[in-house]
């Protein structure tokens, strides 16, 4: 016998011991007589106090089990979480019975409570039975968060039906149900322990852990099932504990789950890093040749990236534009556009990519392709419904290949110069615009935050809001990326500092106040931590 499985048996000898303890103290009449004692006038304010911790445990390991079923889309997880509504069903109602007999507060009888709590006792243990026997290796589950309120009431619906089924003939049916209870509890422990005994998982330990608990409560309580008596509290108090163990062992689980997942990235980082480290040592030349094509191919998309930004000064009829960019690296993630949309308007944006480099300039391109698409429809949108563009683009991103963890924050606008009116929307970008008034007044622009563009269209439908503000002469917006304000840049430059700045260029050219960014920006260029963006436009 190898050393695993005495391990595992000394587990469960250790489980049947924890069960033997309750049949000891429930004999015991020197401790019985001492809590009739002591605690006796309080003694269904204890049962009622355990059975609501109870409550409390399971709601826990439903919540957890749950929670892993929207990570992870195991059967496993969602059958758990089946059982453990159950369960909270069951002791809620054990609960009514109890109280109903002081007080009454439900017009059910007592044995039409009993029925249920046994038809739901029956539904735990099938559940358990056919988890053991069906669900044997990981399972996955494509069934979106959204519908798991709609599968939980089909279950209660599919409960209530069976019940009044079950219930027509009550004296025979309730005789096959303690009998089923009976066979599928025995078959339920024999199989957890043949089972854990083989695998030597935590969660089977302890599952069969609750199962000889229930047994041995069940079988040798000997008064009535639902009394707040002594006998009632140490079984109440031995069910919660017994809970409170497999708790830990499903949320050590979950957590587990985690690291396992954070260690295989770990072995496939070091597994990348010793290959890499024998290609260096084997092919120096070759990999100095490979340098040098992609470093002449990044210089070829830093030269494709920097054309796509507009100019650095530009005039429209009814406004005009200053711009800058400093990208931390060679390849920035940040990006913005100014483009005339007709004779009226003209469009604008800014945006941050998740990250720097290679990737992050691709994605720039695809947004500047997207809004500068020819199709009517985005055409429209630009014009006049930001929001509705920044919904459509959202949808049109996750059509696409990209990695998971890319995003898009984004801040999008279009301007009336004939009416003088900006409206604009966002896609989560996390600074404001600037709106600074001729007369000297600083706005704030009362932006709702939206929703980041990403790959979330499974779990996650946003709404966009489009908001309007009237401009006029002499006034100006300034927009920028977070990278400016970010104190990792040893810029010293707060939204106080940016405000005053505005205010003292207010009256000068758009290129005094461009200057003087630069001056504070440029010694700092080569040491940035995070790409750098803005533009101003004024009103004409």
């Amino acid at each position: 016998m190898t050393k695993s499985i005495k391990d595992r048996l000394q587990n469960v000898g250790l489980s049947l011991l924890f069960a033997l303890l309750f049949v000891t103290l429930r004999r015991n009449l020197l401790i019985r007589d001492f809590y009739l004692q002591n605690f006796g006038d309080y003694s269904f304010n204890i049962y009622i106090t355990v059975k609501l911790l109870t409550l409390v445990v399971l709601s826990g390991l439903f919540i957890i089990n749950l929670y892993s079923f929207s990570l992870f889309r195991g059967l496993r997880q969602l059958i758990y979480s089946v059982i453990f509504m159950l369960m909270l069903a069951i002791v809620s109602l054990a609960l009514v019975v109890s109280v109903n007999d002081s007080l009454p507060i439900t017009l059910l009888y007592r044995p039409q409570l009993q029925g249920i709590i046994l038809f739901l006792s029956i539904l735990v243990m099938g559940l358990l039975f056919l988890k053991l026997v069906l669900v044997r290796k990981p399972v996955n589950v494509n069934l979106p968060m959204a519908r798991i309120p709609f599968l939980f009431i089909g279950i209660i619906l599919l409960i209530i039906v069976g019940q009044l089924w079950f219930s027509s003939e009550p004296r025979l049916v309730e005789e096959l149900e303690f009998a089923l209870l009976y066979l599928l509890l025995f078959s339920n422990l024999l199989g957890y322990f043949l089972n854990y005994l083989m695998e030597g998982s935590k969660i089977r330990g302890n599952i069969l852990l609750a199962l000889i608990v229930v047994s041995f409560t069940f079988i040798f309580k000997q008064s009535d099932p639902f009394a707040s008596d002594y006998e009632g509290v140490l079984e109440a108090v031995f069910n919660v504990i017994t809970l409170v163990i497999l708790l830990d062992a499903f949320y050590k689980e979950l957590f587990t789950s985690y690291l396992y997942e954070v260690e295989e990235l770990n072995y496939q980082r070091d597994l990348y890093t010793e290959n890499l480290k024998e290609v260096v040592e084997e092919s120096t030349m070759e990999l100095k040749k490979a340098n040098e094509t992609l470093e002449s191919e990044i210089a070829a998309a830093r030269r494709l990236q920097q054309s796509l930004l507009p100019m650095k000064e530009m005039v429209f009829p009814g406004a005009s534009f200053i711009t800058d960019n400093f990208p931390c690296e060679r390849l920035s993630g940040d990006f913005f556009d100014i483009y005339q949309i007709d004779e009226d308007k003209v469009g604008m944006y800014i945006l941050d990519v998740s990250g720097h480099g290679i990737n992050a300039a691709l994605m720039n391109i695809y947004i500047y392709n997207y809004i500068r698409s020819s199709s009517p429809l985005i055409k429209q949108l630009r014009g006049d419904k930001p929001h509705e563009n920044l919904r459509y683009l959202y949808d049109e991103f996750n059509k696409m290949n990209f990695p998971d963890h890319m995003h898009v924050v984004i801040f999008i606008a279009s301007y009336n110069m004939k009416t003088g009116k900006l409206t604009y929307s966002s896609g989560g970008l996390n600074v404001n615009p600037i709106l600074v008034r001729q007369s000297g007044e600083i706005v704030d622009l009362q932006v709702d935050s939206g929703f980041p563009i990403c790959k979330m269209a499974d779990f996650f439908t946003p709404e966009y809001f489009s908001d309007t503000i009237q401009l006029y002469k002499g006034d100006r917006i300034f927009f920028y990326t977070d990278g400016l304000l970010d104190e990792k840049q040893g810029l010293s430059l707060g939204i106080d500092d940016l405000k005053i700045l505005l205010l003292e260029t207010l009256d000068e050219p758009l290129y005094v106040l461009d200057r003087a960014l630069s001056r504070k920006i440029e010694p700092l260029k080569q040491s940035l931590a995070d790409d750098i963006s803005y533009f101003v436009m004024e009103a004409r």
